[in-house]
């Protein structure tokens, strides 16, 4: 029997800095987006890779987070022609630093 996957559309945000959180309980790093949010990752999200510049971070629309590798992203998704409206609130902290390599005190 074939199948088809059903088309899907997802929100994502390229990672642009990623900040190291040793020593966190819940929080493995900070991931500064393309579009000037700062969000947690968790160390779940981390289990399976460890995120870098350029990877994404990827909302479905059930409000399920993750990251994805660029090569894997740019593969499976491409950009719609209108930006999609998200589909649920991304939990963000403050806006992404102006200087590569470095966070406000209170992000860390």
């Amino acid at each position: 029997m074939k199948y088809q996957a059903n088309p899907v559309i997802v929100d994502a945000w390229k990672i642009t800095q990623v900040v190291p959180l040793p020593g966190y309980a819940t929080i493995a790093c900070l991931l500064s987006l393309d579009n000037g949010m700062v969000s947690r990752a968790t160390h779940e999200m981390c289990a399976r890779m460890k995120p870098v510049a350029g990877d994404y971070l990827v909302q479905q629309a059930d409000g399920y987070l993750y990251l994805n590798p660029a090569d894997v992203f740019q593969r499976k998704y491409s950009p719609l022609s209108e930006p999609a409206q998200p589909t649920c609130e991304l939990e963000t902290g403050a806006p992404a630093p102006h200087v590569p390599g470095s966070l406000p005190d209170h992000l860390l």
